[in-house]
């Protein structure tokens, strides 16, 4: 019964110590009844599981136990009960034992096996290697989802969606490519939490998104490769997509005693920090070995097995040589932990398919000789028939979790947990509410194509002025685009304090499209619909160009920025558009100082006020005395290392 995680002990003391019902134990602990009796199960399933493991065949331990089945009531007869040959000392103690050991011959017929909701036990190394691909169309949480949207509502007449079907091949012998994930983006879904779906390949290199909405359409695969679409409202078009030629990888997982890990899933890194940063794309066989087809050269290769936390990231672009395939060794050097739990809507049903992304979200950082290092993102499970999800090599620490259900507003939540040990999470899903409105310009005219994003917490300024940065949530947030009278619905929005915030456009180039912010919180109760008109405004404004000395813009790209000449004010920066113009927008009224800085080049201007005109900035040309430095990498035209290369470095002048 100790090793019962918190609340399923207390749930089953009170059940078979107490002897309340399960609608008290509902009422007492605040718990829907579902959730209860799901606490139950899963107390259940872990007591027999335990007997299991130390007693042997459960015909043996059953027939130990048998006694304390039916002196359960009589605790004289507990406290002088043998287990075993071993005398029970403590009264209550034995009860407790009686109590979770009785119920388990009592209660069997009554809940037999089978009928559970149980999260499959992950699976250990010594069967690991004999696992199906972790694409496998059965729902299993330890196995990622083929289709990562948790729900794909079907498409009614007259919806403005259709459905598209990339083909994809290798490059390199034009085969069809198989469990590839190819992410379809709708750029012109107005619901954004739902604008991309990741497809695995199946056995004929085929992956259908079968709700895209009309319009533009991106598409990418984790190994390499893009291109734009269109979808059309009822169409069903397919798409021949080639993955571009990578390397060929192989290599070992071992521990850190040098012994081959069986079973270890393959993590290979797709270049973003969120719910699709980068999946398991291949098992190791007895040996500990593996093989990973076509790679880009700029990903990362990670492994992670359960009872250890993951490995280290293998950046393929720092590996040096002309040998393909490249050979990795990864190693498993930390004990990992677990999280499991289940998923379940506020009256207790389970929600099953739901999508569970465990772990923080990642990205990378550029390095000085260009390239970039790449860290761990969410691993995205799903929960199973009735609600359960399980993750083993996490590591310890305070991972989010984070899930998304079809019909509920995203949830998220940090929970501690240690190496060696199981942190047990429920996941309880309501109604979210709807926020509906209109999206204005400072002009009182409707503004098409702006975003109103719900933020856990009120906004905070940024130097960008792009929205809110890094959201703890590995989907994103709850956010919606304005139609062309700029309305606009957002749903799914979590119950509780609701903090809005409105922009139109970015800053990033978009000096004659950013249309400013507004912002406001509301409360709401779930399945509220409460309305909020957005007024955008710019306020303060600095605009000016960068130009280089012959009157063009500059040829390198860098942020602008604007700081304060004063305390307290806030620091603006931003990007320049192709012409070298620039926007610094909701200034203070203040004096800035305005700079800007390319390798071998800056310029500045001090005073600037806002709304005092055009600042002109005068890149001056680098100084040709000065020395550089020209680093880089030679491959061929399968992105290998090129043995012996001879280059040849040609200097000009920006005139050429």
């Amino acid at each position: 019964m100790l090793g019962l995680a918190e609340p399923i002990r207390h749930t089953v003391l009170l059940r078979y110590y107490e002897g309340l019902p399960p609608a008290e134990i509902a009422r007492r602990t605040g718990a829907p009844a579902g959730t209860v009796r799901w606490r139950l199960k899963r107390g259940l399933d872990f007591l027999r599981e335990r007997l299991d493991e130390e007693h042997g065949a459960r015909r043996t331990w059953c027939a130990l136990l048998a006694p304390l089945a039916g002196a359960r009531n009589d605790g004289a007869s507990l406290a002088t009960a043998t287990i075993g040959g071993t005398l029970a000392m403590n009264t209550k103690l034995v009860i407790l034992a009686a109590a979770g050991t009785a119920l388990l011959l009592g209660v069997w017929v009554m809940w037999p096996a089978g009928s559970a909701v149980e999260p499959p036990a992950g699976p250990g190394r010594a069967g690991a290697a004999a696992l199906a691909t972790p694409h496998d169309d059965a729902v299993s949480p330890e196995k990622e989802p083929r289709v990562s949207r948790a729900v794909v509502p079907a498409v009614s007449p007259g919806e403005p969606y259709g459905a598209l079907a990339v083909h994809a091949v290798w490059a390199t012998n034009g085969a069809p490519a198989t469990e590839v994930a190819i992410v379809f983006r709708s750029l012109d879904e107005p619901v954004q939490i739902a604008s991309e779906v990741q497809v695995v390949t199946d056995d004929a290199g085929v992956a259908r998104a079968p709700r895209q909405h009309a319009g533009a359409v991106e598409i990418e695969s984790d190994r390499g490769g893009r291109l734009e679409t269109t979808a059309e409202p009822g169409g069903d078009h397919d798409i021949a997509f080639v993955i571009p030629p990578g390397i060929a990888v192989e290599g070992v997982v071992v521990d850190e005693a040098g012994r081959p890990v069986a079973g270890a899933g393959i993590w290979l890194t797709a270049g973003r920090g969120d719910w699709l940063g980068g999946r398991i794309v291949a098992r190791a066989g007895e040996e500990g070995t593996f093989q990973v087809p076509s790679v880009d050269p700029g990903q990362s290769l990670g492994a992670c097995a359960d009872g250890d936390a993951p490995s280290e990231l293998v950046d393929l672009e720092r590996l040096d040589g002309p040998a393909t395939p490249v050979r990795l060794r990864l190693v498993l050097t930390l004990p990992g932990a677990t999280i499991e739990g289940f998923v379940v809507r506020d009256d207790g049903e389970p929600i099953a398919g739901a999508l569970v992304a465990i772990g923080h979200r990642g990205g990378f950082s550029w390095r000085a000789d260009g390239t970039h290092e790449e860290s761990w993102t969410p691993c995205v499970i799903r929960s199973g028939r009735d609600g359960p999800f399980r993750r083993e090599s996490v590591a310890p620490g305070d991972p989010p979790i984070s899930v998304r259900a079809g019909g509920f507003p995203l949830w998220c939540e940090e929970r501690s947990c240690r190496a060696g040990e199981t942190t047990f999470v429920e996941v309880v899903l309501e109604r979210g509410a709807t926020v509906r409105g209109t999206v204005r310009g400072e002009d009182d005219v409707p503004a098409s194509g702006a975003r109103v994003i719900a933020l856990d917490r009120p906004f905070e300024r940024n130097p960008w002025l792009i929205g809110p940065l890094d959201p703890p949530n590995a989907f994103g947030r709850a956010t919606a685009l304005s139609g062309q009278d700029g309305e606009c619905s957002l749903a799914l929005v979590p119950a509780g304090e609701i903090h809005l915030f409105a922009v139109a456009g970015t800053s990033f180039g978009e000096v004659t499209g950013f249309g400013g912010t507004d912002a406001t919180s509301v409360s709401a109760a779930p399945g509220d619909v409460i309305r909020w008109d957005a007024k955008l405004s710019r306020g303060l404004v600095i605009r000016g160009r960068v130009q280089s000395e012959s009157g063009g813009p500059p040829n390198a790209l860098a942020p602008i920025h604007a700081t304060p000449e004063r305390n307290g004010a806030s620091a603006r920066a931003t990007l320049l558009d192709d012409e070298g113009r620039f926007l610094f927008a909701e200034c203070e009224a203040v004096p800035y100082t305005i700079s800007y800085s390319v390798p071998g080049a800056a310029a500045s201007e001090s005073g600037v006020w806002p709304g005092s005109g055009e600042v002109v900035l005068t890149l001056p040309e680098g100084d040709p005395g000065r020395p550089a430095v020209v680093t880089g990498r030679v491959v061929d035209s399968g992105a290998r290392a090129a043995e012996n290369a001879e280059l040849s470095v040609r200097l000009a002048s920006p005139a050429g």
